[in-house]
């Protein structure tokens, strides 16, 4: 009862609080009002959103950034390297594998940017691409107590679909529309999206692919339209109670025109290792559901543990498949490695821990008691 009763005067005392007490300048108002529009625009301009990198967005919670380009260089005073590589129905030939690197890192001021190139193999079809995001963030607050921003952030990405046709036929098979060989082809297109920051809450809504589909590979009159899907997200971080361990709860909610709703929960822990100060244990707990049946239906559970040593961080995800064909198939191995940079260097403590000694103040209450 104790920690409820802690948890509620901490969101009493660090969210609802504040609000009464900001006060907007006429120029943030005009800022403001000016990117929501731009934004809201940009997220309704097309509904005929294509190429979705499920694969890609699947990375979102170890950094939204990969779903949402507001959040690209979340930390500014941060330079941030990951590496993932991800197998699924591990064992079976040609089973789905993806490889992606990003980087992050602030430009100035309140511009960052966010780099990520990717390469995604299902079977006989693969795709490989860059994506290249800019955020600008305006602040409404920045004080010791309070942080209040909004992010805006845009996108563009190139990619490179390849299919393999060289083993498709085999006996009386006979198909004109297939050539035997090899064919691919390049396409572009653009991505949005808004992050609202509150001290230790964070909202987000993105949506990617904003252009017609340009791609000449599916160019063909028969090729089926694919469906607008948004992302919202929320989060938070704080410490617990009198105790050297950090939570970081967030849910998401992904929403298609066709199928592939999908609803996830996440819970992602940290402590300190009891030998030194700058190494850090961690852990995540994800429930992923999809949304497409009337009430939604299990999809998976993943578990992830990892380490940190000062800059350098690393994970190993396994999700077990709650679905029939994952049961039959086999489930899917994650592994992400980090190395962080920053212009302040507090050993290992956890990057939301240190967003807020680097933008709050050194006397906030969330600091960390521990000697460095």
């Amino acid at each position: 009862m104790k920690y409820l009763t802690d948890c509620y005067t901490r969101l009493k005392t660090y969210f609802f609080q504040p609000c009464n007490n900001i006060i907007f300048s006429g120029f943030l108002v005009k800022k403001a009002v000016v990117f929501f529009i731009l934004g809201s625009t940009l997220f309704i301009a097309n509904n005929n959103i294509c190429a979705q990198r499920y694969a890609i967005y699947n990375y979102y919670f170890h950094d939204n950034f990969l779903m949402n380009p507001a959040a690209a260089g979340y930390n500014k005073l941060c330079t941030d390297i990951k590496a993932f590589h991800r197998m699924q129905w591990f064992g079976m030939e040609d089973a789905p594998t993806t490889q992606l690197l990003s980087f992050q890192t602030g430009i100035s001021g309140n511009f960052a940017e966010g780099t990520y190139i990717y390469k995604d193999k299902n079977g006989s079809q693969d795709e490989f691409g860059l994506h290249q995001a800019f955020s600008y963030e305006i602040f409404f607050s920045k004080t010791q107590k309070t942080n209040f921003s909004m992010t805006f952030g845009l996108g563009a990405s190139v990619n490179q679909h390849r299919i393999d046709e060289t083993g498709f036929f085999g006996g009386d098979l006979t198909d004109p529309g297939i050539t035997g060989g090899v064919e691919s082809g390049w396409g572009y297109n653009l991505s949005t999206g808004l992050l609202f920051k509150f001290n230790f809450i964070s909202l987000g809504m993105s949506v990617a692919n904003l252009l017609d589909q340009n791609n000449p590979l599916y160019d063909a009159y028969n090729e089926p339209g694919l469906p607008t899907v948004y992302h919202f997200h929320l989060g938070a971080h704080f410490k617990h109670p009198n105790r050297e361990l950090y939570w970081e709860p967030s849910i998401m909610y992904r929403e298609s025109e066709k199928y592939d709703n999908r609803f996830d929960i996440n819970v992602k822990g940290m402590v300190p290792s009891p030998l030194s100060e700058n190494v850090w244990f961690w852990g995540a707990i994800n429930y992923r559901r999809t949304m497409d049946y009337k009430f939604g239906k299990n999809l998976a559970i993943a578990a992830t543990v990892g380490a940190a040593i000062r800059r350098l961080y690393a994970g190993l995800e396994y999700q077990f498949g709650l679905t029939n064909a994952q049961s039959q198939f086999g489930s899917a191995y994650q592994i992400v490695v980090g190395y962080k940079i920053c212009k302040r260097d507090y050993g290992g403590i956890p990057c939301s821990e240190r967003d807020y000694i680097m933008n709050l103040g050194e006397n906030n209450k969330y600091k960390s008691k521990r000697k460095r």
